[in-house]
């Protein structure tokens, strides 16, 4: 009977000092890496939920964003350095979907990146444009006049024949593409940082974006993102929806041995 007690005593100690130990493991983070995953079998409790209330709708467990504008956080046991966020999503008929991190000072002063433009898109994908890619700079030209982004830049057609998105142009008379659903036809040349989506299956893309946490707002280790719709409008046929598969945070900082100077 003792012996009993004393193996169930060990394996009790045992348990708990595992537990513990992944605990620690949790908070040090001593890769210097970490990921958290929210999708519709499983909700990470370092992923907040979307809000407000009425800017969603739940079917056959998957979230639907029926505002324009809804919010999220993603919270850390420690400090990181960097956020890649992975969403997995299927639009409706929406021309521009964006994604921002909330920054130091003003109350709304977000940083915010591209995750969907259909226009681009669309040129991306089509035969008929040429597309030249540079680092994190898309290049699309509707003829093959160009051999690259620097030879287009130092010698620019007339500024209305340029559209951007994302990108600072040194000149004005440019068109900025916006929530645009169809490009003018005087524009033969798009230049935007952008980086396409990757499609999936049954109408799903997903897009990643990454931000630099050194001027991001955080509170106890939480983050605040606003993913923005611009234009979305709610019906009864569910056009006006977004579907949210997946969302995906990776931080990424010192590892243990720099985290404590070792």
């Amino acid at each position: 009977m003792l012996k009993d007690i004393i193996i169930i005593r060990t394996i009790l100690w045992l348990s708990l000092a595992i537990f513990v130990a992944w605990l620690m493991w949790q908070v040090v983070v001593p890769r210097g890496r970490v990921a958290y995953l929210t999708d519709k079998h499983h909700q990470s409790g370092f992923i907040g939920d979307f809000e407000p209330l009425g800017s969603l709708a739940k079917v056959d467990g998957q979230t639907k964003i029926i505002g324009n504008s809804v919010y999220f956080t993603v919270r850390t046991p420690r400090p990181f350095s960097k956020l890649k966020l992975t969403l997995s999503y299927r639009p409706s008929d929406q021309s521009l979907i964006e994604l921002g991190l909330l920054q130091n000072g003003d109350q709304e002063n977000y940083q915010v990146k591209p995750l969907y433009h259909q226009v681009i898109n669309n040129l991306y994908h089509a035969k008929d444009w040429g597309v030249i890619e540079n680092g994190q700079t898309l290049f699309l030209q509707r003829q093959d006049v160009y051999d690259s982004l620097k030879q287009f830049l130092a010698k620019p057609p007339a500024a209305s024949e340029v559209a951007i998105y994302n990108y600072k142009w040194p000149s004005q008379g440019v068109k900025k593409l916006g929530e645009d659903k169809i490009l003018d036809k005087q524009i033969n040349y798009v230049v935007a940082n952008y980086q396409p989506p990757t499609i999936l299956a049954d109408g799903y893309y997903e897009s990643q974006v990454e931000f630099d946490l050194a001027s991001a707002k955080q509170e106890r280790g939480v983050y605040k993102l606003k993913l923005i719709v611009p234009g979305l409008e709610y019906n009864d046929s569910q056009l006006g929806s977004i579907s949210i598969d997946s969302i995906k945070a990776e931080f990424s900082g010192k590892t243990w041995r720099e985290f404590f100077k070792l």
